[in-house]
């Protein structure tokens, strides 16, 4: 007995170093072969803010706030409710030691660093068990909401209204008192209670947006979400339509989108390691073979992790608490990235970061039309805006341009390096010379510019006057602002 005890007890330590080892010397090499470019899908509680500039950036002004003694205390509920939420992530395995949550001094709330960060420096980790997470291509339901919603109703439903839904649930909203309270409480009580987004602005202020077509955007969505309601509230009758758009808001503005990986399971590493361990004490494979069966378990893995993904065609949708407080910059390089082997979410830093800065992620290339529209605010100086040009061809045909063969080109896109090549190559098919496309392509832009209610200088100076501090006509004001100069400027290049 004792000697089979020893023999056991050798077995479990070999295995546990042997997987330990194994796991070690992977991380090593695979550290650079995180999932990449995750489509994030963060934003921030924008409420109350307004964008002014301030030389080349943007600077957020906050209107009136309430009286002292109110603000006093809720700056003490918010103190409180941050420290909970802190704790709970500290306990969920969540690791953030450089940065921390800060609200800044134009009342915008994010992450500032605490400590100097440099490039490469890992800024947030989350663990894949502390996430809310849907997965698109999968049709089962997750278990807790059956009997919340019906399952026909939940496979018919988009990623971000099947994530809203699984916030509510978690939230406690529309559900039994009695049922089990949600781990992820202390997050869900710091989350914003609403977005300053078109989807909430009166029809007046959405028409002092200048911009077809975002105006239609926001038709759509409303009509969108407002049918989506309605089939939810036949299964539960107890959903309430503010709370449901602003889950849905939530869900739209603070995920992000990358392969689904399924859960890697670190048992599987552990028996890669006793694999190894027994084959080997017991005389069952040399050595060398055995540690090929690691590395197929591995490879296994990797490719569970990398290829099976692609090759099914699923994609999953998260929301991971820390990562979803950090603010994004359209020029920032750092990305939210999943580590197989450690089953985690994780953002490395791509940049220096002083102690006391606010620290920047970035969302994807996302134009001022998707950022105001989800998120509620406009970068002024957007590398990723775009302006649309609606019935392209039309337009070039009245410049003397020849009806083109297909493929049919009906919008045209505008981005600071100019019109898309797909727009362009039509417009080239439609004249004799390039230099007379080139005409033509300038005129259309410069009716553009023409065709709006008030000009790029009269915005600049409503801007920069008080008169820009009224209700969400900042926010139109700085998105209309940014479409002409971006038409300015691609005009000027022409």
């Amino acid at each position: 007995a004792g000697s089979m005890a020893t023999a056991l007890a050798a077995v479990m330590a070999a295995a546990t170093l042997s997987c330990h080892a194994s796991g070690e010397e992977m991380m090593r090499k695979t550290r650079m072969m995180s999932v990449p470019a995750f489509s994030t899908g963060l934003g921030r509680s924008l409420t109350g803010r307004a964008c002014f500039e301030d030389g080349m950036r943007k600077l957020c002004k906050v209107r009136r706030q309430p009286h002292n003694h109110l603000l006093l205390s809720m700056q003490s509920d918010q103190a409180r409710a941050w420290k909970s939420f802190e704790e709970w992530a500290e306990k969920a395995g969540i690791e953030n030691s450089k940065i921390k949550m800060s609200e800044f001094a134009s009342g915008l709330r994010g992450m500032k660093a605490i400590s100097p960060v440099s490039p490469g420096d890992i800024l947030v980790t989350v663990p894949s068990t502390s996430v809310l997470r849907v997965v698109k291509g999968q049709s089962r339901m997750p278990a807790r909401l059956q009997g919340y919603v019906s399952d026909g109703t939940w496979q018919g439903m988009e990623w971000w209204a099947q994530l809203a839904v699984l916030l509510l649930w978690e939230k406690g909203h529309a559900r039994p008192a009695s049922t089990e309270p949600s781990s992820f409480v202390r997050w869900i009580e710091i989350l914003p209670r609403s977005l300053n987004t078109p989807f909430h602005w009166k029809e007046e202020e959405i028409q002092q947006l200048q911009y077809q077509p975002l105006i239609d955007k926001v038709d759509k969505q409303k009509r969108e979400w407002r049918s989506i309601f309605e089939k939810i509230s036949r299964d539960n009758a107890n959903f309430e339509e503010a709370e449901f758009y602003n889950a849905c808001e939530l869900a739209r503005s603070r995920a992000f989108s990358g392969p689904y990986v399924g859960k890697v399971p670190k048992d599987q590493m552990f028996l890669t390691g006793l694999l190894v361990a027994v084959s080997t004490q017991l005389h069952l494979l040399e050595a060398s073979q055995a540690a090929l069966g690691a590395v197929l378990v591995i490879g296994g893995i990797l490719a569970n992790t990398f290829l099976f993904p692609n090759f099914l065609g699923l994609t999953h949708y998260v929301i991971a608490p820390m990562i979803d407080m950090i603010n994004h910059d359209g020029r920032s390089k750092s990305i939210v990235t999943y580590q197989a082997l450690q089953a985690s979410f994780e953002v490395q830093s791509s940049a220096d970061f002083s102690v006391g800065e606010q620290v920047f992620i970035s969302y994807g290339d996302r134009s001022n039309d998707q950022l105001l529209q989800y998120y509620g605010f406009v970068e002024m100086d957007n590398i990723h805006d775009l302006y649309e040009v609606a019935d392209f061809e039309g337009k070039l045909r009245s410049k003397g341009g020849q009806r083109a063969s297909e493929p049919a080109v009906k919008t045209a896109y505008v981005s600071s390096k100019g019109l898309d090549e797909a727009s362009m190559t039509k417009a080239k098919s439609m004249f004799q010379d390039e230099a007379s496309a080139r005409r033509a392509v300038k005129e259309v832009l410069e009716q553009e510019l023409q065709s709006f209610p008030t000009t790029l200088d009269e915005d600049e100076v409503a801007l920069r006057s008080r008169s820009a501090l009224q209700t969400s006509f900042p926010l139109a004001l700085s998105f209309r602002v940014s479409k002409k100069r971006l038409l300015q400027q691609v005009l000027q290049n022409l």
